[in-house]
């Protein structure tokens, strides 16, 4: 058998791609054209992981399966630009809210594909095509059709996945076309119409309060508001039944459809609950989880606008409070109370105390269940000091990434801001400003684009991967002028959005006279820098030092050092297997390796002597594991 990687027979009959369908779904007909059952371990056996092909990584596998190219796709396949974010019809989506293993379909669109006697059918999969939206979670049924999306077979009740079966059979090799469509009240399909619409695959509907936001964000305000127009101040969506949400969803539609006036109405019937009295102090008490969500999202503009609809409001419930027979009537000069501006904040009463005794507008003495009175100038000094703030939890969305990456990117380029120190906040604020000239110094003049251009990535991918250093050395390589940012992706904030020739950044850094530091030498072994410093501390490639001066080498010691040894990474690569296959492997046949990490904690990979690997390993390895 020859040692070379046996690649994956192509499908023989191929079948133009229908309107609608992502890369998987006619992937998936492909399959059921050529009457091969789909399943996980048909991936497998030819090398492929089903898992990276569901969250996007279709490129090797459509060019495998069927020659396909991946760019035909784009407009209609989901990609994950984040752990919480998914990028598809050039709208952003939370990742939760695209399923990636439940498949559902709608019995009436593929009653429709049967009937078109404009495509030459050799099998029902010549006509029935899965549509991308299918996958979007939130959407529960069809508004073409105002039919509930289906996920179970019909026949035994299994639930459908993209694990195995076919695109019109479940795992059983029951048939799928013969399922009924089940009418959903179309007064419960709004919200999914508005969805499908935003993705292109109905005709679009125009709610300017919506249109601005994020589909992501978007989705969250039509569930925020149809949670309290069905459930009340202190309904949410995870008490509401499931069975219920094309009703909330659809209710919060039409809040958001008929805003403003719908929004006060909503408002209205909200703070009619009998326990709530004209006057009421207490915006949380009033409004609920709706108020306490739109702090949330306050700098959104949606947020924004949510948040002063439901202060004024409060304000003409609240113009005249009574305390008994007396009436004191709330002006633009009349005090505030502590609560009053952790209400306007979105902070604790706690928070906002410090900050005022830190400001020395603290009484001197306050009588016992009398508010504290500040005055409004100095509410709205918080405010201000507050809209122009990001708190560290903040950070993650306002530079478009997470976790990790975010402390990373944060600790090299930012600092907190002093004022809120010295105010008494125990927990970092950074100024917004910072953060947005931040993002602008490293886009630079690149242009604003729909969808990556051949040949770019998002920066984050290609920075973490596991040769090239990390976020933090690729945004100074950026700011330093080594690397330059060619595009962003208009919908996607932050430095998720930026795009560089993945090219650009795997070529040596700071080559001078011919030589290259330690990251040019990890770029050219694709290895992590700390095992650059191994491999040279090792003896294993010769380097060129100055007294007092960084460590370099030139790249014909590198390529010397490619020809004498090899590592444990790039011989599984070669079998498309893994390390940790190949290394217990070689010593089992005797084989020693001349670096490893037990000899040098920086080193990350197993390096052998090129001439001490046996001829046979191959053979071995896959007589060993059977592939």
């Amino acid at each position: 058998m020859s040692d070379a990687v046996r690649l994956p027979s192509p499908l023989r009959l191929r079948a133009p791609r229908l309107p609608l369908e992502s890369a998987q779904g006619h992937l998936m007909r492909m399959f059921e054209i050529n009457g091969e059952p789909w399943s996980r371990e048909r991936f497998r056996s030819r090398g492929l992981n089903l898992a990276d092909f569901m969250l996007g990584d279709v490129d090797v596998s459509l060019r495998a399966f069927i020659g396909a190219d991946p760019a035909d796709f784009t407009a209609s396949t989901a990609r994950v630009i984040s752990k919480k974010e998914v990028l598809v019809a050039g709208e952003i989506l939370h990742r939760d809210d695209w399923t990636t293993r439940t498949r559902r379909w709608c019995p009436a669109c593929w009653r429709q594909d049967l009937s078109d006697e404009t495509i030459v059918a050799r099998s029902p999969g010549w006509r029935v095509h899965r549509r991308f939206w299918w996958d979007v979670a939130s959407v529960l049924a069809c508004p073409i059709h105002a039919v509930r999306l289906e996920a179970a077979c019909p026949t035994c009740g299994d639930p459908l996945t993209w694990e195995t079966g076919g695109l019109t059979m479940c795992r059983n090799r029951h048939g799928l076309l013969h399922c009924e469509p089940v009418a959903a009240p179309p007064a419960h399909v709004r919200a999914d119409a508005y969805i499908v619409g935003r993705l292109g695959g109905a005709k679009r509907v125009a709610v300017p309060f919506l249109d601005r936001l994020s589909l992501r964000e978007a989705r969250d305000v039509m569930g925020h508001l149809g949670a309290a127009a069905v459930d009340g101040a202190f309904g949410a969506l995870g008490k509401i039944d499931v069975s219920r949400h094309p009703e909330a969803f659809s209710a919060g539609f039409d809040v958001a459809a008929g805003w403003p006036a719908s929004f006060d109405a909503l408002l209205d019937a909200v703070a009619a609950r009998d326990d709530v009295g004209l006057g009421s102090w207490g915006v949380d008490q009033v409004y609920g989880y709706l108020v306490m969500w739109a702090r949330t999202i306050k700098a959104t503009p949606a947020g924004k606008d949510l948040l002063d609809a439901i202060h004024a409001h409060h304000a003409r419930r609240s113009f005249v409070h009574r305390r008994g027979a007396a009436a004191a009537f709330v002006g633009e000069d009349t005090p505030v109370s502590v609560n009053d501006i952790a209400v306007a904040t979105g902070r604790s009463q706690d928070l906002i105390a410090r900050y005022l005794k830190s400001m020395d507008r603290w009484p001197a003495e306050t009588r016992r269940g009398t508010p504290v009175a500040v005055p409004r100038a100095v509410m709205r000094e918080i405010v201000d000091l507050f809209e122009e703030s990001l708190s560290a939890q903040s950070l993650d969305d306002a530079l478009g990434l997470d976790g990790w990456r975010t402390f990373r990117v944060v600790g090299a380029f930012l600092k907190p801001m002093e004022i809120h120190a010295r105010y008494g906040a125990k927990t970092p604020y950074y100024s917004r400003a910072d953060v947005a000239d931040l993002v602008r110094r490293l886009a630079g003049d690149a242009p604003s684009v729909a969808t990556a251009p051949a040949g770019m990535e998002p920066l984050v991918d290609v920075a973490n991967r596991r040769n090239n250093g990390g976020i933090v050395r690729a945004l100074q390589m950026v700011l330093d002028g080594e690397l330059r940012v060619r595009a962003r992706l208009a919908n996607v904030a932050g430095i998720s959005g930026l795009l560089i020739g993945a090219v650009d950044f795997k070529r040596p850094s700071r080559v001078v006279e011919g030589t290259v530091d330690i990251d040019g030498v990890a770029a050219l072994l694709g290895v992590h820098r700390e095992t650059a410093y191994a491999i040279l501390d090792a003896g294993l490639m010769a380097r060129v030092t100055d007294e007092g001066k960084a460590i370099r080498t030139t790249p014909k010691n590198v390529a010397a050092f490619r020809r004498e040894f090899v590592t444990a990474t790039d011989l599984a690569a070669e079998l498309r297997t893994k390390p940790k296959y190949v290394i217990p492997l070689l010593a089992d046949m005797g084989v020693v390796p001349v670096l490893a990490r037990d000899d040098n904690p920086r080193c990350r990979v197993t390096v052998y002597r090129r001439t001490d690997i046996p001829a046979d390993w191959k053979a071995r390895y896959r007589e060993r594991y059977g592939r």
